[in-house]
This record gives structure tokens, sequence and C-alpha cells, in this order.
């Protein structure tokens, strides 16, 4: 199952923090966003957080957090994700 994860890169290793996307595209994560400002991958990945963090650079997986806002009108409850 997939799940959505937050990968850190250490601050050493930002410069080459595209290549390091392409190391994990290349063992099957779907990377959705690269932050080089702040050392940040967004992504998704049926691999475990070990086996991300194996690749030089990558000090921290975690798994993202959805947030849940539920409002009820008269007649229903809606669900807003954010």
């Amino acid at each position: 199952m997939y799940r959505m994860v937050t990968i850190t890169v250490d601050d050493s290793h930002r410069p080459e923090i595209q290549a390091i996307s392409q190391q994990l595209k290349n063992v099957g994560v779907q990377v959705d966003a690269v932050l080089p400002t702040i050392g940040i991958i967004t992504a998704s990945t049926e691999l475990t957080d070990v086996a991300i963090e194996r690749i030089p650079g990558i000090v921290k997986v975690e798994d993202e957090r959805t947030h849940v806002a539920l409002s009820h009108g008269s007649d229903s409850v809606s669900f807003r994700q954010f």
C-alpha cells in the first residue's frame, strides 16, 4: 500500500538533492515535490523507512499526516481534508 512521506535531506547534501530525488525514483519512489531550500522531498512509496534511509544524504522519513475537519449543517456532515 502506498503512503505519503516527507523525506529530510541532510544539510550537507542539499546541493545534491536533485540527484537524491533521482535515486529515489530509481528504486520506485514516486517523487511529488523537491524543496531544495529546506532539504525536503515529498513522495509516495511502498518502501520501508529503512530502505529509503539507506540512500546517502537522507536523514529522516516521516509519514505525512492528514487532518480532517468536520462540519455539519442541518441535514448532513461534511468532511474536509487539508
